[in-house]
C-alpha cells in the first residue's frame, strides 16, 4: 500500500510540474496569470525556501510530536487542497493567491518525502525486508509515476484548455487534486508501525 501511495503522489504531483508555467504564462484573457520567465523564478524560489524550511527546521519536530503513518496523510491532503486551488489564481490578486499555495504544496511535499522514506523504512524492518530492495522498489515506482505524470498533464492539458467549466484550463489541476484524494483513501488503510507501538 505505501509503494501505491507513493506512486499516486508523484504521479500527481508531477502532473502539476508539466503545467504550472503553462498556466501562469498564459494569456490573461485566456484564464491565465501572463507571469514571465522572471516571476516565475521568484515564484519557484519561494516553493524551495519553502522545501528548506520544512525539511531543514520543522520535520524533525513534528516527528517526535506526531507518527509517520499519522503525517503522511496530512502531508497528502496539504498538497491536495494547494494543488486543486491554483487555477483560482487571478491577475488581480495574482501573488496573494499563488504564493501561500504554493507555500501549501511545499510545505505538503516537505512533509510527505521524508516520512514515507521514514515508514517505508519501518515496515521494511517490521517485516523482515532487505531495506535496499525495498527503497529501491519506492523509487522505481515514484521513477514510473514521475514518467507518467507530465505526460499526463500535457495530454490533459491539450484536450481541455480551450474548453469551458469542468472542461477547461482548471481540469488538470482537479485532477491532481482528484488523484491526491485517492491517495489520502489509500494512506488511511496503512497499518501501524510496530516498532512505535512496541515503544509506546
Amino acid at each position: 500500500p505505501l509503494l501505491l501511495v507513493t506512486m499516486l503522489y508523484s504521479f500527481g504531483f508531477t502532473i502539476m510540474h508539466a503545467v504550472f508555467i503553462l498556466f501562469t504564462e498564459m494569456s490573461p484573457d485566456a484564464g491565465g496569470l501572463g507571469f514571465t520567465e522572471a516571476q516565475n523564478g521568484r515564484v519557484f524560489a519561494v516553493i524551495g525556501l519553502t522545501g528548506i524550511v520544512v525539511q531543514g527546521g520543522l520535520i524533525r519536530p513534528l516527528s517526535k510530536r506526531f507518527s509517520s503513518r499519522g503525517m503522511l496523510p496530512v502531508a497528502v491532503v496539504i498538497t491536495g487542497i494547494g494543488l486543486g486551488a491554483i487555477p483560482y489564481a487571478s491577475v488581480e490578486y495574482a501573488w496573494l493567491w499563488l504564493l501561500p499555495t504554493c507555500i501549501v504544496i511545499s510545505t505538503g511535499s516537505g512533509i510527505f518525502q521524508p516520512t514515507s522514506s521514514s515508514l517505508m523504512a519501518s515496515y521494511a524492518q517490521d517485516g523482515g525486508k532487505e531495506l535496499g530492495g525495498v527503497m529501491g522498489a519506492m523509487e522505481a515506482a515514484s521513477a514510473f509515476a514521475r514518467i507518467l505524470g507530465p505526460v499526463t498533464g500535457g495530454l490533459v492539458w491539450t484536450l481541455t484548455v480551450n474548453g469551458a467549466g469542468w472542461l477547461s484550463y482548471r481540469s488538470v489541476f482537479h485532477l491532481c487534486a482528484t488523484i491526491m484524494a485517492i491517495t489520502l483513501l489509500v494512506s488511511l488503510r496503512l497499518p501501524k508501525e510496530r516498532r512505535s507501538t512496541e515503544s509506546e
